[in-house]
């Protein structure tokens, strides 16, 4: 089923909020280190982040709940990669021995593809003036997804950047170098899986950062 190329399907059903408690405790810290990664605004942040969370409720929903294409494997991860993209990041997780639902793998191929073929996606994005329209761009450039729900993603995105604003403030991003030892540590002490991490969670973003680089 390699007609459907992109990322992005039905995802969560109607990009409904299931559970924004886990998404709030994570994505401050996703955020904080994407921003220092790529060199982007908290909105820009927002907007990839806000949709991730419509497409996978929350990070609650890996596998497409609904394939758009009738009898496909459908979309999986947080970006419901579909087609020759899920292969793609099912061998990614293969290849670095990652749980394709971690968000080791997730977070370390979205870094791949935006270095990678999906790199004019954050040019696009960061040149929009308004969380709305970067959430808008950054779907048309990577994610192309068949049903766009708009409303959902501007949703899930300012539930994002609201949790940012909670933890950090209007503060920048620090200026940590991706592949230094600090690199991921922003990100320590945040819930994963409804998990309390602490230092694993600086490790696994350094490593995944260091391979992607």
């Amino acid at each position: 089923h390699d007609a459907v190329v992109g990322a992005g399907g039905h995802g969560c059903p109607a990009g409904a909020v299931m559970n924004p408690v886990q998404f709030k405790a994570k994505v401050p810290g996703l955020m904080r280190q994407f921003m220092a990664e790529f060199q982007c605004t908290k909105e820009d942040a927002a907007a990839v982040f806000g949709n991730a969370g419509h497409e996978s409720g929350g990070f609650m929903l890996m596998q497409e709940v609904k394939p758009t294409v009738a009898g496909s494997r459908g979309g999986f991860g947080w970006f419901q990669w579909t087609g020759p993209r899920r292969r793609k990041f099912e061998a990614y997780c293969s290849e670095k021995n990652l749980p394709p639902t971690s968000d080791q793998a997730n977070y370390g191929f979205l870094c791949l593809e935006l270095r990678g073929n999906e790199k004019a996606a954050l040019p696009r994005m960061k040149a929009a003036q308004s969380l709305k329209n970067k959430v808008v761009e950054f779907e048309l450039g990577y994610e192309r997804a068949g049903i766009k729900h708009y409303d959902s993603r501007e949703k899930w995105a300012n539930i994002a950047l609201d949790a940012y604003k909670d933890k950090y403030g209007n503060g920048l991003a620090p200026k940590t170098k991706p592949n230094s030892p600090m690199a991921g540590a922003v990100i320590a002490g945040t819930a994963v899986a409804g998990t309390a991490v602490a230092a694993g969670v600086s490790t696994w973003i350094a490593i995944v950062i260091g391979a992607v680089v």
